[in-house]
């Protein structure tokens, strides 16, 4: 229960985790055309921003104490 690790253990730990940032490959992007985001990063965009939209309704409602109607229409990526 109460086992100690030894700095090389401790040194190989971190090692290990500094290869793997290497390792992983970075977010692709295409440069020869900039211009496009992969469909799923528009996914998470528009997630973010649905989520935003809920968040100001919702705060926005009760600071000015009415009923508010708000819509996320498109999440648009522009050249």
């Amino acid at each position: 229960m109460g086992r100690q690790l030894t700095q090389q253990e401790i040194d190989a730990v971190f090692q290990n985790t500094r290869d793997r940032k290497r390792e992983t490959p970075a977010a692709k992007f295409d440069f020869r055309r900039p211009d496009r985001i992969p469909k799923s990063q528009v996914r998470a965009i528009h997630l973010l921003h649905d989520t935003f939209v809920r968040n100001l309704v919702s705060s926005l409602s009760a600071y000015l104490r009415s009923y508010l109607i708000v819509n996320l229409v498109s999440v648009e990526q522009l050249s």
